[in-house]
């Protein structure tokens, strides 16, 4: 069995209820502010990383916010731009 790490992310370390805004992983320092993560069908919005506690926003992206269980893949999804923000048409494809 291969125990390392998945490259695009980390696993949860302890389980989290649907309510927790903050969550244990095994390794968040391949985490950033900013970042939204997919556990299970439910996306999350980084807040705060200070190893190994994550502070996220649950229920992103109109998501439902449930349990999770330990060794659970946390999943890298992209960084989320802020409203508003300028993308030059180069990088939208317009």
């Amino acid at each position: 069995m291969d125990r390392r790490m998945p490259p695009t992310g980390t696993v949860l370390a302890k389980r989290c209820e649907a309510t927790d805004r903050e969550i244990t992983v095994k390794n968040s320092r391949v985490l950033q502010v900013s970042q939204v993560l997919k556990i299970g069908g439910e996306l999350v919005l980084v807040r705060e990383c200070h190893d190994p506690v994550v502070t996220v926003d649950r229920g992103f992206g109109g998501t439902v916010a449930t349990r999770h269980n330990p060794r659970v893949t946390v999943v890298i999804l992209g960084v989320a731009m802020p409203e508003n923000t300028y993308m030059p048409p180069a990088m939208t494809g317009g």
